[in-house]
Parts: C-alpha cells; structure tokens; sequence
C-alpha cells in the first residue's frame, strides 16, 4: 500500500466525489449556512492571517496585493478561496467563488515537475471557471 511519510497530509486518501462533499459544506459555511462546524468556527477558519509586513520580496508582495492570503487550510488566491495540494503524482486544486458560489475541483493524477504540467493544469483550471460562468448565464 502507498504511504507518505509527509506531514500533515501523510498521503491523505480522497476521491473527486467526497473532496466535493467537503468543498460544498465549506461553501455553505462561507454563506453562514454550514452544518458541519459552528457559525463562529467558520468566522475563524475563513479569517485572513496575513498582513503586508510578512511579505518580503517585491513578487509575494504584489500576490497579496492581488488578493493572496492564508486562513487556517484555506487560501485566497485565483479569485477564489480554497485549498490545493499533491503528493508525487497527484494534484489537486479545490476553490470557489466567494461572490457566486460556484465551485470547482481539479484532480489529476500527475504533479508540478514541469511548467508545462504546471501550465496544463492552470488552462484546465480556466476551463471549469468558464464553464461556471456559463451556468450563471442560463
């Protein structure tokens, strides 16, 4: 059986299905509708932690000015909130909109070991987001 000896996610298992299970509650609690955990819980998970001060070079500044920050698993980043994440041959990436609700995985079993994989996974990621347009439109 596959192990990691990586911490925190120690090769953490998952499917599509229920990644979307999580990534649904945590729209909900976005909202002030989660079920999963208290209204006050959410508060502090969605809480940024990051301020201009922690950011030293000229490019991690200009991300958070771009709207890039950290809440406790969760990241603000690609106009979206969420978490991504991979191990040797997978990624993953799990956002949603924060002013649509709309939400969208992409689970791949390859990793980042190039800028073309890296490249590949972004124009799949910009696909589902304008798929998720086109459902607002209808």
């Amino acid at each position: 059986m596959y192990r990691l000896i990586t911490f925190a996610d120690g090769g953490l298992y998952t499917t599509p299905n229920d990644l979307g299970i999580i990534l649904t509650e945590l729209i909900n609690g976005y909202n002030g509708k989660g079920t999963l955990l208290k209204t006050s819980t959410y508060v502090q998970l969605y809480k940024k932690q990051l301020n201009e001060s922690m950011f030293k070079t000229e490019k991690s500044l200009a991300d958070f000015q771009k709207g890039f920050n950290k809440g406790m698993f969760i990241t603000y980043e690609r106009d979206g909130i969420g978490h991504s994440g991979g191990d040797p041959g997978v990624s993953t990436l799990m956002y949603f909109n924060p002013k649509t609700s709309i939400g969208q995985i992409t689970f791949l079993n390859t990793d980042f070991n190039s800028q073309e994989a890296y490249d590949s996974f972004i124009a799949i990621d910009s696909i589902l987001k304008e798929y998720g347009n086109k459902l607002l439109k209808k």
